[in-house]
This record gives C-alpha cells, sequence and structure tokens, in this order.
C-alpha cells in the first residue's frame, strides 16, 4: 500500500473510535467524525494503487 493508503486507514479507525468512545456528540463532533470516514474512504478509493516496491522486494 502506498503512504496515502495507510493515512487513510487511519483516518477511518480515528473516526470510528471517536464515534464508539464519546457517547454524547455535539454538531461539530458529528461533522469530524463524518468528515473523517468520508475522506479516508475518498482517499482510498480515488487515489491510485501501485506495488509496494518494499513489499515486493521482500519476496
Amino acid at each position: 500500500m502506498a503512504w496515502y493508503h495507510w493515512i487513510a486507514v487511519y483516518m477511518i479507525i480515528i473516526g470510528g473510535i471517536i464515534f464508539t468512545i464519546i457517547p454524547e456528540k455535539p454538531l461539530w463532533l458529528w461533522g469530524l467524525i463524518a468528515l473523517l470516514i468520508i475522506v479516508g474512504i475518498g482517499m482510498g478509493i480515488v487515489l491510485p494503487h501501485k506495488e509496494d516496491k518494499y513489499a515486493k522486494r521482500a519476496e
């Protein structure tokens, strides 16, 4: 995976953790959670996938 796919994965995970941990969320926090998850999914889908040269070298 490229470095930006790792950022996308962490954005989705952080959004999910915030959604799970905080019981009463104000409107701005809902917006932040949605932004993290939507941008994370968008980065994972839209940005190009390429072979990881380091993982390929280890095989």
